[in-house]
């Protein structure tokens, strides 16, 4: 074997987010490690009930590499829900090993579920919002073997992966696969939490038990000896009262038995204090940084792009006939969920925790917020210097997006505005 094939995924869900990704052997027919980021759409259906176009890009989600049942990584940008809304429907068909989740505090879940819409605040959400540890693994039918929390950035980026395998080195079939993630973790959650319970025990549920850690905040995760991920949680800017924090802390057990007046006061509580100008909820969005250990790999390409227009690839590789004469080869990918690099400050943050030489290897871009202003600043235009391809939203929204000079401002990339497409590559040895 002389090469391992990769493929990028958006599946059709309209203005929401479901994205795979996968490392697959040329010779075989299971993915020999497959991700999801985000499991979410705005099509009708409650929180934890089931969601209407989702069923489609879940079975097709199960036919990569012909036939899987098992999600080694799985990724929860933020807790909007046209982001996580079909994750249930998810974890009912698929086992997950490893699922990551943001890290906020209690009061900062509680803002999330008092600011959202009447008609999204339902009696599951709110459960999910109170414990997301167990909500998740009690509902995932096939297990999640750990659920790891990232917590904001330290502002130090994580360590390259160790080369074990330089050039001139084995052949892949030589290598030694590890393909349980390796990560610096810690099982300590804040005392003030009800994450906290889970500290010294695992979740027991009927398909088994998980394990509950928080990622170091200067560890990536490395699939050894070729893939690594790195996550980003931006330090948090705003501050929440402290009037609403204390209360919080105060009745943490009573909301852990789901007390209505509990609830009624702390919501009552909410609006005294923020009135109608709560913290945004996408201020807390993870980012995703994906891609292969580059040292190792002779010659990293994308090769094509499939999607329902005809010719899409070859309009592609039009397009990017200089970024490839430069000698560029580069592959990784950028997930930004709903987050934010709308201003100099931001994108400087985000680029120190990557680290130079992975800012310069993201040749795929997911636009943050599907092309909303509030999420950009023109300055993201210019600032990934080999990026060759954006993606932004599958279908045209209400709120307008993508928005025009956001588009304007990325016209030098390859735009995707597709329903469903798929990019795909091959790292050769």
């Amino acid at each position: 074997m002389s090469y391992i094939r990769f493929r990028y995924h958006y599946y059709g869900v309209g203005q929401g987010l479901f994205t795979s990704g996968a490392l697959l052997d040329p010779y075989k027919q299971k993915p020999m490690y497959l991700w999801v980021y985000d499991c979410g759409t705005n099509s009708k259906g409650a929180f934890g009930s089931k969601a209407e176009n989702l069923d489609h890009s879940l079975d097709e989600l199960g036919r990569v590499g012909r036939k899987t049942d098992t999600i080694d990584l799985l990724t929860l940008s933020h807790f909007d829900e046209d982001h996580v809304n079909g994750v249930v429907q998810l974890l009912d068909r698929f086992r997950v090993k490893m699922l990551l989740l943001p890290y906020m505090n209690l009061a900062e879940r509680l803002l999330i579920a008092f600011s959202s819409d009447p008609g999204e605040n339902t009696e599951e959400f709110l459960d999910f919002l109170i414990d997301p540890a167990s909500y998740l693994a009690q509902r995932a039918s096939k297990g999640i073997d750990r659920i790891v929390f990232v917590p904001p950035s330290s502002g130090n980026p994580p360590l390259e992966p160790d080369n074990e395998y330089p050039p001139g080195g084995p052949e892949i079939d030589e290598m030694k696969f590890r393909l349980e993630p390796q990560y610096s973790h810690e099982i300590k959650p804040p005392e003030d939490d009800t994450l906290v319970r889970h500290a010294d025990q695992p979740i027991a549920t009927g398909a088994g038990q998980t394990q509950v850690e928080y990622l170091h905040p200067d560890s990536g995760i490395t699939i050894t000896p070729f893939w690594e991920f790195v996550p980003y949680n931006e330090e948090r800017t705003h501050s929440i009262p402290r009037r609403f924090s204390d209360q919080v802390i105060r009745l943490k057990n009573e909301l852990l038995s789901n007390q209505p007046d509990t609830i009624r006061k702390l919501r009552g509580l909410y609006d005294s204090t923020f009135g109608g100008d709560g913290p945004s909820r996408n201020d807390i969005s993870l980012f995703l940084y994906c891609g292969p250990i580059y040292n190792i790999w002779k010659n990293p390409r994308i090769y094509g792009i499939y999607g329902t227009k005809k010719y899409m690839s070859r309009l592609w590789m039009r397009s990017n006939r200089r970024h490839y004469a430069s000698g560029a080869r580069i592959v990784s990918q950028l997930y930004t969920g709903d987050g934010f690099l709308n201003t100099p400050e931001r994108i400087d943050e985000l680029k120190k925790h990557l680290g130079d030489e992975r800012w310069k290897a993201i040749s795929v871009l997911q636009v943050m917020h599907h092309g909303s202003r509030k999420n950009w600043c023109h300055e993201v235009g210019t600032q990934f210097p080999y990026c060759c391809m954006k993606v932004t939203c599958s279908e045209p929204s209400h709120h307008g997006h993508p928005h025009k000079e956001v588009e304007d401002n990325l016209t030098p990339m390859f735009q995707v505005n597709e329903n469903a497409f798929t990019v795909k590559g091959r790292l050769y040895r």
